[in-house]
């Protein structure tokens, strides 16, 4: 279980990232790779890690004891209370059955939770490739590189709207003072946005609109000089519904 230097600059500054978004305190649902160093940092009220690697889960049960871990596919998972965040971190690309995942992760949300997906950039696609070839990264085995688009897409399909999106960490490894620095520089400038590794989308729960079992209805007219035809507007106008009101805004009127 142990990372590299690079490794641990790169998680670092995935850690720092989702402690400025989720508050401390509250329940997070975390879904993706080494959950436990994470969902340590964010320091929950109540931490549930949903693993695919029954090794990790041992591991992360013994290290982390105050919280929580599952060893499941991802999509097959079903949440038995809501959270305040649902973190899904590289789970989306690896999901059989995005729907579905989307479907569970949607049980385990209340009114305020915000889903938090993280994944990488698709233009990193050929590189990641080359360092886990090389050894230099962790293999992640087959990914589905969807765009930004595509995820929103899912995601208005299974009942969220997305609030925020954003890019970060355009160098994964420290090399000496050189990540940082670029790091820093590619924060302030948006002509490299798109080249960043790191893309966060923030969703949130569609609001459930709540219907009304007595409708009412307002009718609103403006009227000037209209003295003599105010009671047949009245008259004429249609029972729409059982509590109707008629509104009437008066023009500076000089027929009395």
């Amino acid at each position: 279980m142990k990372k590299t230097q690079s490794g641990k600059y790169y998680h670092e500054r995935f850690n720092k990232t989702l402690q400025f978004i989720v508050n401390k305190n509250k329940k997070v649902l975390f879904y993706g790779f080494f959950s436990g160093s994470t969902l340590f940092s964010l320091k929950p009220k109540k931490g549930l890690g949903i693993e695919d690697d029954s090794d990790y889960v041992k591991f992360a049960k013994k290290k982390y004891s105050k919280l929580n871990f599952v060893y499941s596919d991802f999509d097959k998972y079903t949440p038995k209370e809501k959270f305040d965040y649902v973190i899904l971190a590289g789970t989306i690309g690896r999901s059989k059955d995005i729907g579905q995942l989307l479907k569970s992760v949607r049980e385990a949300c209340h009114p305020g939770t915000r889903v938090i997906i993280y994944q990488h950039n698709f233009l990193w696609q050929s590189a990641l490739q080359l360092l886990e070839k090389l050894g230099l990264k962790r293999k992640e085995g087959i990914q589905n590189w969807l765009s930004v688009p595509d995820i929103k897409s899912y995601l208005e399909s299974s009942g969220f709207e997305t609030t925020r999106m954003f890019r970060r960490t355009l160098i994964p490894a420290k090399i000496w003072v050189l990540g940082p620095l670029f790091n820093t520089m590619a924060a302030i400038s948006p002509l490299v946005d798109f080249l960043k590794l790191d893309q966060f989308i923030i969703a949130r729960p569609k609001p459930q609109l709540t219907v009304r079992h007595q409708k009412s209805l307002t009718i609103c007219l403006t009227v000037r000089n209209e003295k003599g035809n105010i009671e047949k507007i009245v008259k004429s106008l249609p029972k729409i519904c059982k509590d109707q009101e008629i509104l009437f805004v008066e023009g500076h009127s000089k027929d009395g």
